[in-house]
């Protein structure tokens, strides 16, 4: 079995929490439906990964 990974990088921007960053990166992930590829693999498997960049500061959040 193998498991996938479904990245999406954002970059904080001016008006913008490092949070509402995060919840847009995993909010374009589910929308844009990125899993369907590893579906269509055969990976069943996967993690949802946002990161984020503020300036010299990284977040990372798994959904």
């Amino acid at each position: 079995m193998f498991l996938g990974y479904i990245i999406e990088f954002k970059k904080v921007r001016k008006n913008e929490t490092v949070e509402t960053a995060v919840e847009s990166a995993l909010k374009q992930i589910d929308e844009r439906k990125y899993e369907t590829e590893l579906v269509e693999r055969g990976i069943k498997t996967y993690k949802k990964l946002a990161v984020v960049f503020n300036g010299k500061d990284v977040t990372i959040r798994e959904s």
